[in-house]
């Protein structure tokens, strides 16, 4: 779905595209290589950015990352296809999920625990994970 917001100023038309669909990575190179916007804002916070320029990383058609990453990841391959300015605006997810955890009710907050805990590998780890 993409969505325009005119402005006044000369070539300052914004689109937003809201990305929900399996074929969301599609979508977005699609309407980055229609559009050759001179700056590409992604909802994602710098903690996360790594996942976009890591050096293990390949493009977004060849990685199989998981749901919510891989649109990222083909919206910012696609702007630097043309030298788009990338702008991260999300805050830390560790703030998220902190005011998450602070509005949970107790409940829920003992049902997550337990969850946490049940699933829990049985086996220590090795030092090689640690």
């Amino acid at each position: 779905m993409v969505l325009t917001c005119e402005s006044s100023v000369e070539g300052g038309d914004r689109y937003f595209l809201a990305v929900v669909l399996q074929e969301s990575c599609r979508e977005v190179e699609a309407v980055i290589n229609h559009l050759k916007p001179q700056v590409v804002f992604l909802e994602l916070c710098s903690g996360r950015a790594a996942v976009l320029t890591g050096q293990e990383s390949e493009s977004a058609s060849e990685l199989e990352v998981s749901p919510g990453i891989s649109e990222f990841l083909a919206a910012y391959e696609e702007a630097m296809k043309y030298r788009a300015t990338v702008i991260l605006g999300d805050r830390p997810a560790q703030i998220t999920f902190q005011r998450t955890w602070e509005n949970m009710p107790l409940w829920l907050k003992a049902e997550c625990l337990y969850c946490f805990l049940r699933r829990r590998p049985a086996v220590p780890p090795s030092p090689e994970d640690l």
